[in-house]
């Protein structure tokens, strides 16, 4: 048969296969799709509500904009790890995911083991280990880190969620903040090169400005369709409210202002930290600080103004820093919140291939399950019987 015969002159310019025509002798089926599906796969344009997407989750993941959404993640992931390990010598490592319970603000999630009363806890953050690894001597490091906190549900919020995770030693923190928006730069002009980019540097706000201009510390200062503003000079500390006692208003490893670290032991609540916390059209996308690197200071701070009970659950790296630690300091971007900001705002559910519905549960694998009891014993527990 000659092939140049069954070439026609129209192509279906709509399709992505359109310049393609198939000539069919036969079909056999391969696997023949229910008769009740929850919703139509022929047209995926229909809305679907919010349980039937997560519960038939693969089936909605065949619908083209959720495909672009997942397809744009991956490009923004491979633009990010060019930016980070080709032009500017990151190296990724990957930090452990069972770690211990430590007092870092967040609920954690707790994995038992067979050793009757010893248990893990998923890691909030890489936090402690990034910090080990400058100890370490790799001055540059990045992740794409799994994260896991046991925290009340919001709809900009999951159980498990991936930042762009990275720390560098010797650094100040200009240097973090150039380096950030220089990757925010980079994503833009390599993943969406046709929309507006980004304006660097970003304008900056003082927390307490911030405050007191929008009484909010995630402003947002213009209409542009990408709005993205750095707030600096957190408060060190914060009291809290229902205890009254001091908290770290970021994580208890941020470092104090060079200019305040005599108030530390005299006024805590004046000392300004060496945070930062980068915000796009009114959202959080992100956070870092300096840290503590001197061992004295940690211990000081942990012991006396957190008033942590049990500070050897962090000897770790109280040994780690009096190995000589570098100054050190990093960030970490929301993965998830800042592909929900690049594709308009969307929904973080949208961004994620298989997410957490709104109360964390997993409505397509029907997670969190209740155990059998032999499996109960095996891990040591007793499960506590709801009052009647």
């Amino acid at each position: 048969m000659d092939v140049s015969s069954l070439v026609h002159s129209k192509i279906k310019i709509d399709m992505p296969t359109g310049d393609v025509e198939v000539l069919v002798d036969n079909v056999e089926v391969l696997n023949e799709a229910s008769q009740n599906l929850p919703f139509s796969t022929a047209d995926l344009s229909v809305p679907v509500g919010h349980e039937l997407q997560m519960e038939y989750r693969p089936l909605y993941l065949r619908k083209s904009s959720t495909q672009d959404i997942i397809r744009l993640r991956s490009k923004v992931a491979m633009a990010a790890r060019n930016y980070l390990e080709t032009l500017h010598g990151f190296v990724d490592i990957e930090t452990p995911t069972l770690f211990k319970r430590t007092p870092e603000g967040a609920r954690e999630f707790i994995v038992p083991t067979r050793s009757p009363g010893k248990f893990y806890a998923l890691a909030q953050s890489p936090q402690q280990f990034k910090q080990l690894l400058m100890v370490g001597g790799f001055d540059r490091y990045y992740q794409f880190a799994r994260c896991y906190r046991d925290e009340d549900m919001k709809s900009d919020r999951q159980p498990e969620f991936t930042q762009i995770d990275l720390e560098m030693a010797f650094v100040t923190q200009e240097d973090i903040i150039t380096l950030t928006e220089g990757l925010v730069a980079h994503i833009f002009a390599n993943v969406l090169p046709s929309r507006p980019q980004p304006q660097i540097p970003f304008p900056r706000l003082t927390h307490a400005k911030a405050m007191e201009t929008y009484n909010s510390d995630k402003p947002k200062i213009g209409e542009e369709e990408f709005n993205f503003l750095w707030v600096v000079d957190f408060p060190l500390f914060t009291r809290c409210p229902s205890t009254g006692m001091l908290e770290s208003s970021h994580h208890p490893f941020t470092a104090p202002q060079p200019d305040d670290v005599t108030l530390v032991s005299t006024s805590p609540e004046k000392v300004r930290g060496l945070h930062y916390d980068l915000v796009c059209n009114g959202v959080e996308l992100g956070g870092g600080s300096i840290r503590i690197h001197d061992a004295v200071l940690q211990e000081y701070i942990l012991s006396n103004i957190l008033k942590v009970k049990d500070i050897g659950v962090f000897s770790h790296l109280l040994k780690g820093l009096r190995m000589g630690c570098p100054p050190h300091g990093g960030i970490a971007l929301g993965f998830d919140r800042l592909i929900a900001i690049l594709c308009g705002g969307i929904p973080l559910t949208d961004t994620i291939a298989f997410p957490k519905a709104a109360h964390g549960n997993d409505l397509m694998c029907k997670a969190p399950s209740s155990l059998p009891q032999d499996v109960l014993d095996m891990y040591h527990i007793r499960v506590k019987k709801e009052d009647s």
